[in-house]
C-alpha cells in the first residue's frame, strides 16, 4: 500500500477528518506548491488520486463513503481505524523528514539535476550506448 507515490500524502491530508476527493486533491496539490523547492514533485492528477484511493480503500486504510446516486464529488473519504493507527506509526517518519528537510532537499535536487550537457553520450540501462536526452 505504501509503495504508491501518493499514499503518504493522502493519509496525511485525511488526518483532520473526511474530505471530498476534490478537496483532498486541492489540499495535496497546495502542499506540493508550498514545497516546490524539492525538485521532482508534480501535481496529483485525478486519475492517480482515484487509483490511490481505490488501493488504500482495498487495503482498509481509507473509507470511501458515496452519497447515494449523486456525483462522485459528493463522496467523502476518511481514514479507517487502521488508517489512523498507520498515521500514528508514520508520525515519527514525518518528524524525521521535517528535521532533515534541507538535507533531503539537497539530495533530491542532486538526483533530478540536469547534466551540464543535456545530450551526453552515456550507456543506456539496456547496455546499448547513445545520446541520452534528459
Amino acid at each position: 500500500m505504501l509503495r504508491l507515490r501518493w499514499s503518504f500524502s493522502v493519509i496525511a491530508a485525511l488526518r483532520n477528518g473526511p474530505l471530498r476527493p476534490t478537496e483532498l486533491a486541492l489540499a495535496i496539490n497546495e502542499d506540493v506548491d508550498r514545497n516546490r523547492h524539492i525538485i521532482g514533485r508534480r501535481h496529483l492528477s485525478d486519475k492517480v488520486l482515484w487509483g490511490t484511493l481505490r488501493r488504500l480503500s482495498t487495503d482498509g486504510v481509507v473509507a470511501h463513503e458515496g452519497r447515494g446516486r449523486g456525483f462522485a464529488s459528493a463522496a467523502r473519504c476518511s481514514l479507517t481505524g487502521s488508517g489512523r493507527d498507520l498515521l500514528v506509526a508514520l508520525s515519527p517518519l514525518g518528524s524525521w523528514a521535517v528535521r532533515y528537510e534541507a538535507q533531503l532537499a539537497d539530495v533530491m535536487r542532486g538526483r533530478f539535476r540536469r547534466p551540464e550537457n543535456p545530450s551526453t553520450h552515456q550507456q543506456r540501462p539496456d547496455g546499448s550506448s547513445g545520446n541520452v536526452s534528459w
